[in-house]
């Protein structure tokens, strides 16, 4: 979700050429070796038909499959464009570096947020979503500035700012950072934050993000799906991919008050892959093991390299 639209198109479309890869190879496999079987087995001699189903058959059916996916990818594009989601060369060239920058206000187990923010992606729909949300034509920010920046969105100077994580947009530049500002105390302290939206319960928000994600806004969405995976994947797995506890219907809770006080680190991708990928995953075992024998397979290829003076 984190990569936007061109990671949606990757992530289908590879799945797709994946099973039409499956489906392709396994029916010429299956074709080539009936007529092997059937109707060549024991021929001295190679006609035009045998050359035709092993050789042609092959090429033919593999440009057929280059046209199609040429076709499907340039519709794509087509409708890319008329949507406007293709940004241009020289669009390109004319952008100048933004910082986007998104604040959870959070006070216990408590997040301010609003269920009547304009949604971006659909005209005239309302979503939920934090209302602390600024752009900076600049490249670079202290964190000063920052911390100003929510002091003065909220009213409240005495929160505390945290880093929640940041990605860089490598094709249009532009910068889209996270930050917790959590103020202490209850939220009865905080009634208004000079901005439209009320307090939640983090236990309601984890009710709406399971249940009715549609009506959250799609960055809010990305930001609670790292925040969840991240903390519980830490507290299932270890580093290495395995179970902490062997009880599989274990559930881990998660809570603003542990986020605020663990030391999580949001930015590293590392438990985003273990949650995709660990011991409770078909096949983890040999995989595990493939890895470490490929390792020392090539550790020893260097060591050998190193011996005999190779580069």
């Amino acid at each position: 979700m984190e990569r936007g639209k061109l990671g949606e198109i990757i992530s289908s479309e590879s799945r797709l050429q994946l099973v039409n890869m499956i489906w392709l190879f396994a029916i010429l496999t299956v074709v080539i070796w009936a007529y092997y079987f059937i109707w060549y087995y024991n021929k001295a001699i190679v006609n035009g038909k045998d050359w035709y189903i092993f050789v042609w058959l092959n090429v033919i059916a593999i440009i057929l499959d280059e046209i199609y996916f040429a076709a499907r990818y340039y519709n794509i594009y087509l409708d890319l464009k008329d949507s406007g989601e293709i940004i241009t060369e020289e669009e390109l060239n004319d952008m100048t570096t933004k910082t986007y920058i998104r604040y959870y206000v959070i006070c216990g187990n408590n997040i301010f947020l609003n269920n009547h923010e304009a949604d971006p992606y659909v005209e005239n729909r309302f979503v939920i979503d934090t209302p602390f949300v600024t752009k900076r034509n600049v490249n670079g920010m202290t964190t000063a500035e920052v911390q100003g920046i929510i002091q003065r969105m909220c009213g409240i100077k005495s929160g505390q700012l945290r880093f929640f994580f940041g990605r860089k947009m490598e094709l249009t530049k532009h910068r889209v950072l996270r930050y917790f500002y959590y103020l202490d105390g209850d939220i009865e302290n905080y009634p208004d934050l000079n901005v439209n939206g009320e307090w939640i319960n983090f236990d309601e928000v984890k009710i709406v993000y399971n249940e009715m994600p549609q009506v959250m806004a799609r960055p809010l969405l990305i930001d609670l799906s790292r925040l969840i995976t991240i903390v519980l994947t830490q507290k299932l797995f270890d580093s290495r991919g395995y179970r902490k506890l062997k009880l599989k219907s274990y559930q881990p809770t998660i809570t603003l008050p542990e986020v605020r006080d663990g030391n999580y680190d949001f930015q590293d991708d590392k438990w985003l892959r273990i949650s995709m990928y660990n011991s409770d995953t078909r096949g983890f075992q040999w995989r595990k093991w493939l890895n470490k024998f490929t390792m020392m397979t090539g550790s020893k290829t260097d060591s050998k390299k190193r011996n005999s003076g190779g580069c």
